[in-house]
């Protein structure tokens, strides 16, 4: 801004270039009035910010960041329409951010097709939804004054949400355009009602829509089936209760859709109608003998070979190991312990201990053929 000589971020060449564009295409001129001005610096900061996130791969959407990219788009094109742009604007707008800050940012030139083709296809389902929404709108304010009040009812405003995808925000943006307020308790009572409908469907679903009452009333009548699996495959049992379609009924007749239930089984719930599995199958394995044996062995046969190493021939002279003072000796390496029951964990220092040097006796020092030189002082 300094070294352009301008007031704030909005008049800076990179801002300034998408202004001019917007200006061009409603035909409303930039710093004639404060309202058109705030709409054409949020049209700017928002198509700006929409390239930079599509161009880093978020797509409109209804949750996290792809809903935030949702909004700002919406409020974007709905500003273009508050200053009378009346076709698709976003392209243009799309095409001079990529055409200003694509030196900067050259993966915005690069993904050009996918970012108008995302910003183009938002924009199209937003001019859809607004234009039906709008007129809804439309009505349910010129009702709301002729009744005398200044707030927009709540379940307006949910038919709006709900309906056609009126995000909150935009309802009370429009509605404040117009002099009211909205009943936002209300939009959330019944937001928070659809969604407890919603849950309870979600329940429904997983249980076949069947009456849990049912299966209640045979339970207290009949008591618990107990489980028989964990020491039988297979046995005698007592049918204790019918359902007819999720319906407790007495008796069934030929070709119809029943659920039985026993009062005994050793079958689990999700196995029924599989092959089933004893459930003691599936406990933790007790260690064999086999194995413990197999552990064992390994052991003895590590030892036997460790003594092997250490024995001498009885043909072999005994070799005296030179004595070396206590605190020069090396501290033996520690061992581990072996990794596998079936090969001992092998380091350098524990596979065989170094040989040691033996003392040469006088026979055998006079037998040798190399002379030995007298030590001189240089």
């Amino acid at each position: 801004m300094i070294l352009q000589g301008v007031q704030n971020m909005y008049e800076i060449d990179t801002s300034m270039a998408v202004i001019d564009k917007a200006t061009e295409l409603t035909g409303v001129r930039y710093g004639r009035a404060k309202a058109s001005d705030v709409s054409l610096r949020v049209v700017t900061d928002h198509i700006r910010t929409a390239a930079m996130l599509i161009g880093d791969g978020v797509s409109p959407g209804n949750e996290g960041r792809g809903y935030v990219l949702r909004r700002i788009m919406r409020r974007a094109i709905r500003n273009m329409r508050l200053l009378g742009a009346t076709g698709p604007v976003v392209k243009d707008l799309i095409d001079v951010v990529i055409g200003t800050m694509g030196q900067q940012y050259p993966e915005l030139i690069t993904d050009r097709e996918r970012i108008e083709k995302v910003a183009l296809a938002e924009e199209n389902a937003f001019l859809k939804t607004l234009k039906a929404g709008t007129n809804i709108l439309d009505t349910a304010v010129t009702e709301t004054k002729a009744a005398g009040s200044t707030v927009l009812p709540g379940e307006k405003a949910f038919l709006l949400h709900d309906t056609w995808g009126f995000p909150i925000d935009l309802t009370l943006e429009m509605a404040a355009e117009q002099g009211l307020a909205v009943d936002e308790d209300g939009f959330r009572r019944l937001m928070k009602e659809q969604r407890e409908r919603a849950k309870a469907d979600a329940r429904a679903k997983k249980t076949g829509h069947a009456d849990l009452g049912a299966y209640r009333e045979i339970a207290d009548r009949a008591g618990e089936t107990d489980f028989i699996g964990y020491t039988d495959t297979e046995g005698e049992s007592t049918v204790v209760g019918i359902l007819v379609d999720g319906v407790s009924s007495p008796a069934a007749t030929e070709g119809d859709e029943v659920e039985i239930v026993l009062d005994r089984t050793p079958s689990t719930p999700r196995a029924a109608a599989r092959s089933a599995t004893p459930a003691g199958s599936r406990s933790t394995p007790v260690p064999s003998s086999r194995s413990a044996t197999a552990r064992s062995r390994s052991r003895a046969s590590t030892s036997t070979r460790a003594s092997s190493r250490s024995a001498r021939s009885p043909s072999e002279p005994r070799r005296t190991p030179r004595s070396t003072p206590a605190a020069a000796r090396p501290s033996p390496a520690p061992t581990r312990p072996p990794t596998s029951p079936t090969r001992p964990c092998a380091t350098p220092s524990a596979r065989r201990p170094p040989r040691p040097v033996p003392r040469t006796s006088p026979a055998a020092s006079a037998s040798t053929s190399v002379p030995r030189r007298p030590f001189r002082r240089p």
